[in-house]
Parts: structure tokens; sequence; C-alpha cells
């Protein structure tokens, strides 16, 4: 068991706090976007769409992430001006992601462009910021665990010892990260044959969201969040978007055989 005293505010002077998650989180977008616009600018895509692109993503992401994240642990807010207190954790990321998603999605209808190309590009660096942004999240000591007995397990205060599930996901990510970076290189291989299954616009997309979905799901049998009929919220959203993920997925690949 490890003993652990949370950092959750890195500054305080004159009543201003720095906050660990909050700080930690900022750090993800900017990483984030940097290697975003690199890769967008490699693959010659528009910068002003991808700024644009970006700012909505994070809009949408806090709003999404928060409201939700009120919505299922209410009972934690001391008032309703506790909902706006997004610099301290508290994020619920399917939540986030779908708005995001929405938010950029249409941004990318309104202006007519290849939604696939661009959505590669910014799927490609998600888990890597989601990754960094658990950092934060175990920083702060949120998004923990159930009871373990492990000898990593993380005990804060008087609080029993949790499962540390933020690192968990990190890892995680970072193996997804990698994997999306495999699967890239593969997708601009210059001789077809190389490409195989990887070879269309929207693999990176549907891959994160496939591989994601199975480890989300699963990770969330040793999460601490509120549970309707055995299974947490972002199980059942899961679900579908695996299932939606897989289909879409077998469907862009056949198009891209016939089409060779």
């Amino acid at each position: 068991m490890i003993i652990y005293n949370p950092p959750q505010i890195l500054l305080n002077i004159g009543g201003f706090k720095l906050h660990t998650w909050g700080l930690i989180t900022a750090i993800a977008f900017i990483v984030s976007f940097f290697l975003i616009l690199r890769e967008a600018r490699k693959r010659k895509l528009n910068e002003d769409h991808v700024y644009w692109i970006t700012i909505l993503i994070i809009i949408g992401s806090i709003i999404g992430a928060r409201l939700w994240w009120c919505v299922e642990h209410h009972n934690e807010l001391s008032s309703n001006l506790d909902i706006l207190k997004f610099w301290q954790g508290g994020m619920s990321f399917y939540a986030g992601f779908i708005l995001a998603f929405l938010f950029a999605l249409i941004y990318i209808i309104t202006k007519k462009i290849n939604f696939w190309k661009y959505a590669d590009v910014f799927a490609l660096f998600i888990p890597l910021g989601h990754a960094i942004g658990r950092i934060g999240c175990f920083l702060n000591w949120d998004d923990y665990g159930i009871y373990s007995s492990l000898p990593w397990a993380v005990k804060v205060g008087n609080d029993m010892p949790r499962h540390p599930t933020q690192l968990y996901s990190v890892l995680m990510n970072l193996v997804i990260f990698f994997i999306l970076l495999w699967i890239n290189k593969r997708k601009y291989e210059k001789h077809n044959k190389k490409r195989g299954m990887f070879g269309f616009d929207g693999v990176i997309l549907l891959s994160y969201l496939s591989i994601y979905a199975v480890f989300r799901f699963l990770i969330e049998f040793i999460r601490d969040n509120p549970r309707f009929y055995g299974f947490t919220v972002s199980q059942y959203v899961a679900i579908p978007v695996l299932i939606a993920s897989v289909i879409i997925f077998v469907v862009r690949l056949n198009k891209n055989k016939r089409n060779k």
C-alpha cells in the first residue's frame, strides 16, 4: 500500500490558487495542439480549419465534460456555482468527447471539408493528451478506483486504499497512442500492398474509438463511479461506440478495397 498526499493546489498567492489538475490539463491541450498542427502541415491540411476545430473542441470538451460530471456527482457540489469550477477537476471524458465531436462536426459540415482526413489527424493525438490529463487526475486524486489490497493500492488521508485507476488510464492511453502511430505509419506507406487494412481515411479515428471503448468498459469495473443496473454510464456509452466504430470501419475498409 502506498500512502499518498495529493498536491491539489500548487500555488496559493494572495488568494490566487493554481490547481494541479487545471495546469496539467492545459499542458495536455497545448502539447496535443502543437502535435496536431505539425501533423496537419505534414498532410497539407488547412491550418485555419485546424485552429477553429481546436478551439471548438476545447470549448465543447470542457462544457460537456464538466456538466455531465456535475450531473453524476451532484451530491458533491456545495452550490450551483461549483459547476463552473472546471479547473479543480471533475470531468467526464465521454461527455466532453461527444460534445467536442459535435461542435467540430458542425464546423466541418458548414465549411464542407473532408471530415475523415481532419478527424484522423486529431484522433491521432487524443490518447496522448488524455494520458497527460490523467496524470492531473492522479495528482488531484479524482477518478480513483474501488478498494484494493494490491501492493500498489493508494491510500489518501483516512480513506481506504484504492486502485490508482488514473495511472492505469495513463498507461493504456499511451499504449493506444503508440498503436495509432503505427497505424498512421502504415496508412501512409508508399506502396498500397503494405498499407493493407489501414490505407483509408478514418482508420485512425475508428481504431481509436474501438480500442478505447474496450479499455473504458473494462476499467469501469474497478472505478468508483455511480452504477445503474450494475454498469456505469461510461460502460453504457462504450458499447454502442464500439459497435458503431467497428461497423463503420468494416464499411469503409470494403469501400476502399472496391475503389482500388
